[in-house]
Formats: C-alpha cells, sequence, structure tokens
C-alpha cells in the first residue's frame, strides 16, 4: 500500500515538472518573438527619413496582445498614458509634437515673453521688444474725455490711452506738475484724480512706469457730474482720496463735549454753593437770637 502511494506521487510530481517545462518553453518563445518584432519596428523607424509621426504598433500571436506607442518626433518623450510630450526644456503645440516635434531658444526669454519656434522669442500680449528684451509700449494718449466737476470732491480725469491689446499693472498721471497714481479701467482708460482745488484748464500726460511719459494733452474740467465705468479689479492703484472730513468731525465732537463738560461743572458748582447757603441760614438765626438775649440780660443787670 505504502509503495503503491508514492508511485503515485513520483508520477504526478514528473508530470507537473514536464507541464512547467512546455509552459516556460511557451513564454520563451513568445517573449522572443515579441522582441524581434519590436527590433525589426524600432530599426524601420530609424531609417525613415524627413518628418514623422507617432505611430501604433500591434504585436499579436497566440498568447500576447499590446499596443505600444513610440514617440518619433525630436525631443519627444512618451507620458503614462500612451501621450507623448516635449522634453524638459523644450516647448510645442499638440500637433507640432506628433509631426514636426518639440523646440527649444538658444537665447534665453525674456521673463514677459516665450518660445514660440525654433530659437523664436515672442513678448507677451501687448509688450513690445524681441522676445529677448521685453518693454512697455510708449504711452500715448488717445483723448481726455470730459472731466465733469464734482461738489466737495476732487475731479475725475478719464483719459483714453492708444495701446492696443495691453493692460498695464500700473499706471501714473500728471497734472500739470503733479504726479498723481491712476486707476485702470479694462476698456483701455485710466482715472487720475485731479489735484484739489484744481479746475478749468489744465494738461495731464501719463505713463505705465512712473518714469516715461506721453506727450501732454490739455483738457478743461466743466460743471456737472459723470459717473465711472468699473474698475479692472485686479489692476491698477486706487488714488488717494481727501479724508478731512472724518478727522474734522471727531474733532468737533471733542470739542463739544469739553464745552459741555465744564458747562456741567460750573452749573454743579452753582448747586452746591447754593446748598451750602440754605444748610448755613438756620445757624445764623440762631446765633442772632443768642447775642440779643445776653444783651436784654446785661441791661437788666445794670
Amino acid at each position: 500500500m505504502i509503495l503503491l502511494f508514492f508511485t503515485r506521487f513520483i508520477l504526478a510530481d514528473t508530470d507537473t515538472s514536464q507541464e512547467g517545462s512546455k509552459i516556460r518553453s511557451n513564454i520563451s518563445s513568445i517573449s522572443n518573438i515579441s522582441i524581434s518584432i519590436i527590433q525589426s519596428q524600432v530599426e524601420k523607424i530609424k531609417s525613415t527619413p524627413g518628418p514623422v509621426e507617432t505611430s501604433n504598433i500591434t504585436i499579436s500571436n497566440s498568447s500576447l496582445e499590446q499596443n505600444l506607442t513610440i514617440c518619433k518626433a525630436p525631443h519627444t518623450r512618451l507620458q503614462w498614458g500612451n501621450k507623448c510630450i516635449c522634453e524638459e526644456g523644450y516647448f510645442g503645440t499638440d500637433e507640432q509634437i506628433q509631426t514636426t516635434g518639440c523646440y527649444t531658444c538658444k537665447k534665453r526669454c525674456h521673463h514677459a515673453a516665450s518660445c514660440v519656434e525654433q530659437d523664436t522669442c515672442k513678448c507677451k500680449r501687448g509688450l513690445v521688444g524681441d522676445g529677448i528684451q521685453c518693454s512697455f509700449p510708449e504711452p500715448k494718449i488717445k483723448q481726455v474725455l470730459k472731466p465733469f466737476e464734482k461738489q466737495l470732491a476732487p475731479v475725475n480725469v478719464l483719459v483714453e490711452f492708444d495701446a492696443p491689446e495691453f493692460i498695464p499693472y500700473l499706471a501714473f498721471c500728471k497734472i500739470n506738475s503733479k504726479t498723481v497714481p491712476a486707476l485702470i479701467y479694462n476698456n483701455q482708460t485710466i482715472a487720475c484724480l485731479s489735484p484739489d482745488k484744481q479746475r478749468g484748464e489744465a494738461s495731464i500726460s501719463i505713463s505705465y512706469d512712473g518714469k516715461v511719459y506721453s506727450p501732454s494733452q490739455k483738457y478743461t474740467i466743466v460743471p456737472g457730474l459723470v459717473e465711472l465705468p468699473k474698475p479692472a479689479i485686479h489692476l491698477g492703484i486706487q488714488p488717494k482720496t481727501n479724508n478731512w472730513i472724518i478727522p474734522s468731525i471727531i474733532g468737533f465732537g471733542i470739542l463739544v463735549c469739553i464745552v459741555l463738560y465744564f458747562i456741567l461743572h460750573i452749573f454743579n458748582g452753582k448747586i452746591a454753593i447754593q446748598k451750602l447757603t440754605e444748610e448755613r441760614q438756620p445757624l445764623i438765626s440762631n446765633k442772632g437770637s443768642s447775642n440779643h438775649e445776653e444783651k436784654r440780660a446785661k441791661r437788666r443787670d445794670i
């Protein structure tokens, strides 16, 4: 019985080892076939001249099927998800990545520019320059909108500037000889507060950096009211306004409180004196009567 059991165990082990060797041989043959197919495809890719496109290689056999994406355009690499992207330091659109590949600029582009083609930098929207150097456009006044006078407040002077596709981050106005910050609007317009009590005719020039100013242009303040457009939220500097009204009100209130305090103090003093006088009056009367009785007693003695 024991001999029969060992005989079956040995036969089963022999069958298992034979099946395992068959499986290993099949996997080895499949791997060799797959590797040979990939190598042949890569050799074909290397020998293909001119611009190339990304292609899908399908490897199929009885037990293995796999889709591989190969990024063949210059300076591209494969990202997770079978997508080709530009290598580090290179740039390109999705179409360029699939065809001509990615590019770079040998010269370092300005921080306000981007590399748009091979060795070609371009300044961002509204700025001027070759991409290596970028700067603000020359400030130029298109027109000064008629400023209207407001009561008890400085006058808002609206200036429309001539700079297509450019929205400045800072703006300044020089009204006559005084420089004031400007509030920037989306529609190519800035607003400046005129100096206090400045009425009638004046000249104005604008700047985007506080250094280079446009040619001056004259304007005249006229009576009336005007409604300002809504400003660009993240741009511009709120111009300074006169804050003398609130301190004046506070000072006037303090002065009134001081005056009331002294009035009440004087009034309370008078009341205290009157009470003291009323309290002392009976004592004076009693003293007078006692003196009168003493005199009468002396007369009797005499």
